[in-house]
Order: structure tokens, then C-alpha cells, then sequence
């Protein structure tokens, strides 16, 4: 059965998108190159990044990520994470020098309401940290929020952007700066843009044993035909494919 929604991505200057459907029950999960040097640093360990950190983990990567507080940090690496405590508007320069020494880099980190993309804030500053290093992959996740309200449409590749809220168009803002830093630094940017995300402890059947009242998401949903899902280990399953090839899977 194929549980996995449409995950927009784009790739480089071309703007190309490309719809990522993976069928659980029959795909065989996506196995990297087990060699020492490949390292991945993912800014936000959140539901994804932990996701993401233990797949590479198990596949013998070096992954180390960040988080906002000490309650966290401890709760990450009693987990078995390398985690940095660090605050995107107050970026610590020695963790950022760190970024240079990993060939992959993940940002998981949203745009804030009246502040913009914390860390492109700091710009400059991850610029001079990332050029000369051994990054050679770049990817933000976004969300289909960029799209807007598609009135139960399928969106493809070919839809056009159109967000409609300050937190749809703060994700568009953040998906140009990100692609941006990673030209200056030689690299095609990789784009994820990813619907409502579920999985084991965040589900409906979950919300529902929780008995905690409906965010404003899930009010919506509950008018709606159609909606844009798609499970945690979907992303990262293509995540890991683009990581595999991301010079030739989505041009």
C-alpha cells in the first residue's frame, strides 16, 4: 500500500520539481556508501533530523546536529546523538567553523513570524564558514505552504508558487536565500518541499489518544477533500536517494 504523499523538490537553477512517491511495502530501503568520510550536519534535530540521524547512523555516517535547549540537548544524547546547543539568532562562530569539515549539510530550521530565516540573518558569516570545505550536498527543507491554497487541485511541478500567509512567503524568502549561499559556495541546492508530516507518535490516531484539542491545521483538514501528507521515513528515504546521486537523480 502506498502511504507516502507528493514531496516537491527542486533542484539548482533549473527550478525543477519532481513529485516523490514511495510505496513502504515494496521499496527497498535506499542503502548509502558506508565509507568514513561521509559526514552529515543537520541544523534542527526535530521529528525529521532524528529520523534522518539514526538512518545514517546505522549506515555507519558521522551525524551531528543542533538543538535550542539543555533539556533537549540531554534528552538527544541520551538518545545516542552528537548534538551542539545553539540559538540561530546568536549562531556560536566555533560551531558554525565546524560546518566546513562535513560533506553534507541539512537545514531543518523554519523562517520566524517578523524575523525572516534566523540564520540567514547570518549570512556572511555561514558563508565564510561553509567555502573552501568539504561540503558537497545542501538541502532545506520547506514546506508546500508555498503553494498556497490550491482549492483541492493536484500540485505538481509545473504549479506555480503562490503563498498567501507571512509564513508561506517567509518560506519562499528562505528557499531563495538558502539556494543563494549554496551557489556562492559552487553547490545546486536541493529543495524539499514537504506536506503535513506523520509518523510513529504523530498521527490522527495518535491526536486522538493524546485528547488534545485540534491545532488550526487539523481543524482545516476537517472540510477539506484532500490533503498533503507525507510519513517521516518517506522524506527521508528520498532525502537519502538525493544524497546517493544529487548530481544526476533530479536534473
Amino acid at each position: 500500500m502506498e502511504i507516502g504523499s507528493p514531496i516537491c523538490l527542486r533542484h539548482g537553477h533549473r527550478h525543477v520539481h519532481r513529485n516523490v512517491r514511495i510505496s513502504l511495502s515494496t521499496t527497498t530501503p535506499t542503502l548509502l556508501s558506508t565509507k568514513s568520510e561521509n559526514s552529515m550536519f543537520i541544523l534542527g534535530l526535530g521529528f525529521v533530523g532524528q529520523t534522518l540521524a539514526r538512518k545514517l547512523q546505522n549506515q555507519r555516517w558521522t551525524v551531528s546536529g543542533t538543538c535550542t535547549t539543555h533539556v533537549k540537548k540531554k534528552k538527544l544524547e541520551d538518545m545516542g546523538f552528537h548534538v551542539h546547543l545553539f540559538d540561530a539568532n546568536h549562531p556560536d562562530p566555533s560551531i558554525l567553523q565546524q560546518l566546513r569539515n562535513y560533506t553534507h549539510f541539512l537545514v531543518s530550521v523554519p523562517p520566524v513570524v517578523g524575523i525572516g530565516d534566523p540564520m540567514l540573518q547570518h549570512e556572511e558569516l555561514i558563508r565564510s564558514s561553509l567555502v573552501n570545505g568539504d561540503l558537497k550536498w545542501l538541502s532545506y527543507l520547506s514546506s508546500t505552504s508555498v503553494y498556497g491554497d490550491c482549492d483541492g487541485e493536484l500540485v505538481d511541478e509545473d504549479y506555480p508558487t503562490n503563498p498567501e500567509n507571512e509564513s508561506a512567503k517567509l518560506r519562499l524568502n528562505s528557499e531563495l536565500g538558502w539556494s543563494n549561499l549554496a551557489h556562492h559556495i559552487g553547490l545546486s541546492p536541493l529543495l524539499f518541499r514537504l506536506g503535513g508530516i506523520y509518523g510513529p507518535g504523530r498521527s490522527a490516531v495518535d491526536t486522538i489518544i493524546k485528547q488534545k484539542p485540534l491545532s488550526e491545521g487539523q481543524k482545516r483538514r476537517k472540510h477539506r477533500k484532500y490533503t498533503s501528507r507525507v510519513h517521516v521515513d518517506d522524506i527521508c528515504q528520498a532525502l537519502m536517494a538525493t544524497i546517493d546521486a544529487p548530481s544526476s537523480s533530479h536534473n
